[in-house]
């Protein structure tokens, strides 16, 4: 940005000079002009503060702070100012033309590069939603698998100790069925069941 910076100042040194000098009007420039009366264009325009008049072939001052010449002098569209092939009006008109087309391009350009740059941040937007999605989704299946495999495990283990429960069991009752075999006690299970007198 900088280099860029350095190049435009020549540039707008030149133009400020160049505005200075022509704001600077001199006594002698009315005069100048009017000097070149009678003659041609090329010779009324040789100064930059003159302007010719077609209809009247008069070459006259005009100064820096009214840009237009006064009409009652000549009209618009016979003035010539800065060349002498396009006449004043349709200098003006050209250049405000030139300042719409412009104007309309930088305008457009400026549309384009936010309507891009808000489609960029929606697509990223979306991007960013859609990772977040596959994320959560991601998270969501790792939690159900490591439900699943704890639930496994869980049931494992319950079925371990339902079957070290049942072979204590099945062991105590032997020892117990030995104990009584032992003594001569009668065991439950051998007994008849109590019926009714």
């Amino acid at each position: 940005m900088l280099p860029r910076l350095r190049a435009l100042l020549p540039i707008a040194v030149c133009v400020m000079l160049a505005l200075i000098h022509g704001c600077s009007a001199e006594d002698g420039d009315d005069a100048k002009c009017a000097a070149q009366s009678g003659k041609d264009c090329h010779a009324c325009l040789q100064f930059a503060q003159c302007y010719y008049c077609t209809s009247s072939k008069k070459c006259a001052y005009n100064p820096v702070n009214s840009f237009l010449p006064k009409a009652s002098d000549c009209s618009l569209a016979d003035v010539r100012w800065g060349t002498c092939w396009v006449n004043f009006l349709a200098l003006i008109i050209s250049l405000v033309v030139i300042v719409l087309v412009i104007a309309l391009s930088i305008g457009c350009w400026c549309h384009c590069w936010c309507k891009r740059r808000r489609t960029r941040s929606v697509e990223r937007d979306e991007q960013s939603v859609e990772r977040d999605e596959q994320r959560y989704a991601r998270e969501r299946q790792e939690r159900e698998q490591r439900v699943e495999r704890d639930e496994q495990r869980y049931a494992r283990e319950r079925q371990e100790r339902e079957q070290r429960q049942a072979e204590r069991r099945a062991e105590r009752q032997t020892r117990t069925d030995a104990i009584r075999d032992k003594y001569g006690l009668s065991s439950p299970a051998r007994d008849p069941p109590y019926t009714a007198l």
